[in-house]
């Protein structure tokens, strides 16, 4: 089943809905001044009902970050972190002023024409006393995108993304039993009898996107899940008074998205996974 993976978003972004907003369960950790290590999550856009790039497809090398923090603002200097890549060679500086939940910085110009500028707004919200949560909200002429990475300090070199449900070859499943979820892309998602390829399809769901489809005909619910095989994460699903089993993704892109009123529901479970695999802290 191919997936065309979308360039532009309406929602929200997993983590982080803006810039400027907390994510579920934020805790009020003072952070580290010095060295943090930035690894990428998500990437999104406007126009179109949510675009979520494989978290894989980058290296996974981690990227420098320095702060410092006087007790209410962060003065920070990102080298290598931008939503766009004409802007990864530029040292972005700025200060991000504490804001219930976390930081946020005001509008950092990167580039300024006569009839527009690009901006980026950072924010920060720590997780725990060595991980938090970095968004980039970027403005440009007629584009707008999120950027989201994880923040470590002072951890081993190992992928802190790894904590996060992963089929071998897949990007990092985003659901949990219980959520509802709609189907994206171009093409229908078949729901089989059993977690694998060469199992009966029992009924195709259509893209929520699609024209004319409502609301009823093309919401599922998780029930139970996730199995690994074939090169998917397996969900048995409900749709209407129907189940079977459905593919989240594959390498490339996700096949179903969670539904915009369950976002909430999720960002709690992975902040919780983030939380749960950190290391004591020093």
């Amino acid at each position: 089943m191919s997936r065309k993976i979308f360039s532009l978003f309406v929602g929200v972004a997993l983590l982080i809905s803006t810039a400027a907003s907390s994510p579920a369960q934020a805790e009020d950790f003072a952070p580290h001044s010095g060295d943090w290590r930035a690894y990428p999550l998500e990437g999104t856009g406007e126009y179109v009902f949510r675009n979520v790039l494989p978290l894989y497809t980058e290296p996974a090398v981690p990227l420098p970050i320095t702060v410092s923090d006087d007790g209410e603002s962060l003065q920070f200097v990102i080298n290598g972190v931008s939503v766009y890549e004409e802007y990864l060679d530029t040292p972005i500086q700025g200060t991000l002023e504490r804001v219930e939940g976390g930081y946020v910085s005001d509008q950092i110009v990167l580039d300024e024409v006569d009839y527009s500028r690009s901006y980026s707004i950072f924010s920060l919200v720590m997780i725990s006393p060595t991980r938090a949560i970095l968004t980039e909200s970027f403005t440009g002429f007629e584009v707008q995108q999120t950027r989201t990475w994880l923040l470590t300090f002072g951890e081993d070199e190992d992928d802190p993304r790894e904590a996060l449900f992963r089929c071998e070859g897949n990007a990092p499943s985003r659901l949990v039993v219980g959520l509802r979820v709609v189907v994206v892309g171009e093409t229908p998602n078949n729901v089989r009898a059993a977690p694998a390829r060469t199992a009966n399809r029992l009924f195709q769901v259509p893209p929520y996107l699609n024209l004319g489809v409502r609301e009823e005909e093309a919401v599922l619910k998780v029930l139970e899940g996730p199995i690994c095989g074939d090169g998917f994460a397996w969900w048995r699903v409900q749709f209407g008074t129907r189940e079977g089993w459905t593919a989240e993704g594959d390498a490339e892109s996700y096949f179903l998205e969670i539904f915009e009123e369950d976002r909430g529901l999720a960002d709690d479970l992975v902040l919780q996974q983030l939380k749960d695999s950190a290391p004591p802290s020093r």
